[in-house]
């Protein structure tokens, strides 16, 4: 999840570029997901990559994906993009018939793939949901400009989105209705600009607030908003450039992976049983470039969307390798979905510009963190 822009405009709209992702219609065009075992690119004399004893890249090295086929010894590949091959979900095509401009904060909820267009109606924002009945539009319109979404299962289940116009955390029931503001302040000063959240049950809502946009702040950071009423407090804080993006938890709760846009860098956050950060943020990878949404899965792989394209690390933060996607389209949010939890859709957009937004799937074989 996960907005990036360049620019700090946001009513300009062919010079800033967020952080996306987007989704497609499941009973449209190109809707059929990929299945397992599809191929891939293989390693050049069709080995496999050796691994270290937490089963990542010996030496840190970044292996080409392996073509997922068994091993000498039977066993699978522990590479988790082995195999994979980007698949289309969405086309550009069908997004420009919806009249897309931008695709963010994917999200898999109630049954459905969710995304957000901020700069949708002036940038005053839509937020969709799909599949689509008929010529449904957007189900959130406007929607306060918001890049994010995520959804806390409590309380029957809700939906939190990352507003920008005016900046806010907001909480909407799934159906898209009634609004309350979580979040609208830090220390008494208006938040910069939320991006991106996750909700970790029973520990509050976790939200990142960069300044691609400008804002009061003095810093950029982290926030965690919990309790009743909706407190916040700081989790991290980082000079303005560093660009807290995306962010996810780890399948156990215990652990915050947010990604530094501007340092082309993973980092975690332990966590402490009540919520709260058990200690400051350590760098978990370096990342290629502009790294944006962040996802993980329940073998304790996290992965990254950047300019280059789906980057996958183990749970020890060795980079397994990077699966880039077709046609110049650059991933800029990630989501798990499906029943099983076994699809990562890959919102992306040409060359990361603010055009021909599309969404991929890629047919994995662990499950994901929904």
């Amino acid at each position: 999840m996960k907005l990036r822009a360049y620019l700090p405009l946001l009513s300009c709209l062919a010079t800033a570029a967020y952080a996306c992702s987007s989704t497609p219609d499941p009973g449209g065009p190109g809707a059929t997901l990929p299945t397992e075992g599809d191929a891939a690119t293989v390693l050049p004399d069709g080995a496999v990559a050796p691994v270290d004893d937490s089963g990542a890249p010996k030496d840190g090295a970044t292996p080409p994906v392996g073509d997922g086929a068994p091993l000498p010894d039977g066993a699978v590949d522990p590479n988790p993009l082995a195999g994979v091959t980007p698949r289309e979900h969405l086309s550009v095509a069908d997004g420009q018939a919806m009249g897309l401009g931008y695709m963010d904060g994917l999200l898999w909820a109630d049954g459905a793939l969710m995304f957000t267009d901020p700069f949708a109606e002036g940038s005053s924002g839509h937020v969709w949901r799909l599949p689509r009945v008929g010529l449904a539009p957007a189900f959130i319109r406007p929607s306060g400009s918001a890049i994010g979404l995520c959804f806390d299962p409590e309380n029957g289940g809700s939906l939190v989105l990352t507003e920008t116009k005016p900046s806010a955390v907001a909480r909407r029931k799934v159906d898209g209705t009634s609004r309350a503001e979580l979040a609208t302040t830090a220390n008494g000063v208006a938040l910069n600009s939320p991006n991106d959240c996750v909700v970790a049950a029973g520990k509050g809502v976790y939200f990142t607030d960069p300044s691609y946009q400008g804002g009061a702040q003095a810093m950029e950071g982290v926030y965690r908003v919990a309790g009743t009423p909706p407190t916040v407090t700081l989790l991290a804080e980082y000079a303005k450039g560093k660009f807290p993006n995306g962010i996810a938890l780890s399948a156990d709760g215990a652990s915050l992976f947010v990604s530094l846009t501007g340092e082309a860098q993973l980092v975690r956050f332990a966590l402490a049983a009540d919520g709260t950060a058990a200690g400051p943020p350590a760098l978990f990878a370096a990342t290629g470039p502009a790294p944006d949404g962040v996802a993980t899965d329940t073998a304790g792989n996290v992965y990254v969307a950047t300019s280059a394209g789906v980057e996958a690390f183990s749970s020890a933060g060795k980079k397994w390798g990077v699966l880039p996607l077709p046609a110049n389209q650059q991933p800029t949010s990630l989501a798990f979905g499906d029943p099983q939890g076994k699809t990562l859709f890959v919102g992306s957009t040409l060359g990361r510009g603010v055009s021909s937004p599309a969404i991929y799937a890629l047919a994995m074989r662990t499950p994901g963190v929904l």
